[in-house]
Parts: structure tokens; C-alpha cells; sequence
């Protein structure tokens, strides 16, 4: 598994689609791949894109689940027509 850490340029997956962020502090660390539970990781991002849905630039969103902050390396072909390709082989440390 690939380390993410604070700093880690990542998206927000929202229903607004992906949207760029920063990782400014990893809460609780645990694996990508853990959507709830007690190892279920915890972030706290900034939103770097333009404003987009219910989210402006510059908003700080604590507490965010882990397994929907993903590091942008983990995101692949962004512009295919089927949505790009998630990898979830990362953890928040």
C-alpha cells in the first residue's frame, strides 16, 4: 500500500463529482479501502478547485471519511467517457 499522508494532493469524491483538494491533516490513519468501522480513517481537507456543488475554494471540511479523499495518483483517465479508474491501494498515515 502506498502512503498518503498531510500535503497529499487528493480529490473529494462528492455527488458534485471529483473535486481537487489538499490534505491538510490526517485525523485518524488507517486504509483506503475501510469504509466504516474502528480502523475506518479519518482527514481533514481544503478544497483547492473552483467552487463546484455546496463546495467553495479555500473550505476547510473536517472529519472527512477517508475512503472518499483520494490521493490523485490513485486516479486514473479523468477525461474517459465511462468516468476515470479509482485505486484504493493507499493509506492515511
Amino acid at each position: 500500500m502506498t502512503p498518503a499522508k498531510a500535503g497529499t494532493l487528493a480529490y473529494l469524491d462528492s455527488f458534485a463529482g471529483l473535486i481537487p483538494c489538499v490534505v491538510t491533516e490526517v485525523t485518524k490513519p488507517g486504509p483506503g479501502t475501510s469504509v466504516a468501522g474502528p480502523d475506518a480513517p479519518e482527514v481533514t481537507v481544503r478544497i483547492t478547485g473552483r467552487s463546484r456543488g455546496g463546495y467553495s475554494r479555500g473550505e476547510i471540511i473536517s472529519r472527512t471519511p477517508g475512503h472518499r479523499v483520494l490521493p490523485r495518483t490513485h486516479v486514473h483517465g479523468m477525461r474517459r467517457m465511462s468516468g476515470p479508474r479509482l485505486s484504493s491501494d493507499y493509506r492515511w498515515e
